[in-house]
């Protein structure tokens, strides 16, 4: 079924899978172009359960053929192993998102979202956190840049002790800047305050505050928070 049409006539969508005559097993993205169509999205290895499951949901398709979406993870047949967030360039599907020990669980559980992708192809997410017993330990919003094949964590602050971390991204725009927010902490107990941020790789996490002439003091601010 098509979900997803471009100004420019690019076509997403799924298509159901089976195994026997009628037994459903998983979903597959494609995109079409107007004279083929190509699969999307991570497949194989932890992607595919053992009877040949498989689940690929395509989350933002852009003229120029730059896609981004989620493939579920499985252990077995369809034991849910979490979802990692994928990239397509036209070409080939890339793994985007944080996918290193920090974002592991002890079973080799991962969990990765898309929240934004704009017309150049730049993406950003979040990827969740997880302690050393396996527990969830936060969240990491996360950056790719397409141009580099880089993804790069935003994190603004990291509890000491059980080094939690929360961050998010509610905006991306069009030239490529990031607002959202992070926690900060004064204490290896405190819960955090949210403070604002701007993200691009070239220049980093800046507070939105800071760019207000003469600073937040001289307007009569306190610390910016998201709204």
């Amino acid at each position: 079924s098509p979900s997803i049409l471009t100004p420019g006539g690019l076509v997403g969508g799924y298509s159901t899978r089976y195994t026997g005559l009628d037994t459903e097993n998983g979903e597959d993205a494609w995109v079409f172009n107007g004279t083929t169509t190509r699969q999307v999205g991570l497949t194989g290895g932890v992607y595919t359960g053992s009877n040949g499951y498989q689940m690929t949901e395509l989350w933002f398709l852009h003229d120029g053929a730059r896609a981004c979406g989620i493939s579920k993870r499985f252990s077995g047949a369809i034991d849910d192993y979490g979802q990692n967030a994928w990239y397509w360039t036209g070409s080939t599907t890339r793994l985007i998102g944080m996918t290193n020990a920090t974002h592991t669980g002890t079973n080799g559980y991962q969990r990765s979202y898309v929240k934004f992708q704009n017309a150049s192809g730049k993406t950003v997410g979040s990827s969740l956190r997880y302690a050393p017993n396996g527990a969830e330990n936060g969240l990491t919003a996360w950056y790719y840049d397409p141009a580099t094949n880089t993804t790069t964590p935003i994190v603004g602050s990291t509890r000491l002790g059980d080094s939690y971390a929360y961050s998010v991204v509610d905006v991306l725009t069009e030239d490529g800047f990031a607002l959202g927010m992070y926690k900060v902490f004064s204490s290896p107990l405190d819960d955090g305050q949210e403070r604002a941020l701007i993200f691009r790789p070239d220049r980093g996490i800046t507070h939105p505050g800071n760019l207000a002439s003469g600073g937040r003091p001289d307007n009569g601010w306190d610390t910016p928070i998201p709204v």
